[in-house]
């Protein structure tokens, strides 16, 4: 017979992981919003052409834009991967409990420096995403530490499933992407 109470906590631990697990992997969902803001803007150059045709073309070029946020993306990345030495040793020497609070308040930390990241302040970017991936690692972490030991039986099947929200979990930049921007309440 299955026990409602393991049923919800497999459910919840793979709600969470499918929403906020792999969230910096979809970063370049998030790009695209940042370049509809207008972030790192100024770094765009424009080119003027005269084709002779008595008409002035003009041409953005953003490769420096594209650069920086790439640049963003791969130094988060880096200091995300080497975190997670960090985020092994903890889990080691400390409370399952505790060090998951605390990597959801980092993980939460980390959504706050993206949704605050703007054209004054476009730094934001680099902590948020090393936050938001050291928080959805912690996640995942956690939830491979404790839900497989307490399965009889389809462990195997539960840690595949968890991967693949990891993975899935760039989908939630992509519905942010999607979502209309302005609400208007009548």
């Amino acid at each position: 017979m299955i026990n409602a109470r393991r049923v919800a906590l497999v459910s919840v631990s793979l709600l969470e992981i499918f929403i906020f697990g792999g969230m910096q992997f979809g970063w370049f969902a998030l790009v695209f919003i940042l370049k509809q803001e207008g972030v790192l803007k100024n770094l765009c150059v424009t080119q003027q052409f005269d084709n002779s045709t008595e008409e002035i073309s003009h041409i953005e070029d953003c490769f420096p834009q594209d650069e920086q946020f790439n640049l963003i993306f791969s130094i988060g990345i880096a200091i995300f991967t080497v975190l997670s030495v960090v985020n092994g040793q903890l889990y080691q020497s400390f409370d399952i409990k505790r060090i998951r609070m605390i990597y959801i308040s980092i993980g939460v930390a980390g959504l706050l420096f993206l949704a605050f990241t703007s054209t004054v302040s476009p730094w934001f970017a680099l902590p948020g995403i090393v936050l938001v991936g050291t928080g959805g690692q912690s996640l995942l972490l956690s939830d491979y530490i404790q839900i497989p030991v307490s399965l009889q039986r389809g462990s195997s099947i539960y840690i595949g499933l968890m991967n693949g929200c990891y993975d899935s979990s760039v989908l939630t930049f992509m519905l942010v992407k999607v979502c209309p921007k302005n609400h208007s309440v009548r």
